[in-house]
């Protein structure tokens, strides 16, 4: 299986899945942008700081990752804000 095929398996899918539960836990719960923690009114998702479709091979590194709510991750990809999208 070629390195394409791979990182749009299901095996990358389940890996990415564990990947962000080990994001999200490394970073506590909260948004690293605003402070937002975890709630049923805040969702938060884990964010690649080297974009996914031009860095292939950050996509599973931990340290490309960060955990941002979702109003921060709208605002990181509308303002494309330096140092969120490339450290």
């Amino acid at each position: 299986m070629n390195k394409v095929r791979l990182l749009n398996s299901a095996y990358a899918r389940f890996a990415w899945k564990e990947l962000a539960k080990t994001i999200l836990a490394r970073d506590k719960y909260v948004c690293k942008k605003c402070g937002a923690k975890h709630t049923t009114r805040v969702r938060l998702v884990v964010h690649h700081k080297r974009q996914w479709s031009k860095y292939p091979r950050h996509r599973f590194i931990p340290d490309n990752l960060i955990t941002v709510c979702e109003i921060c991750h709208k605002l990181i990809h509308r303002q494309k804000l330096g140092g969120w999208l490339i450290p």
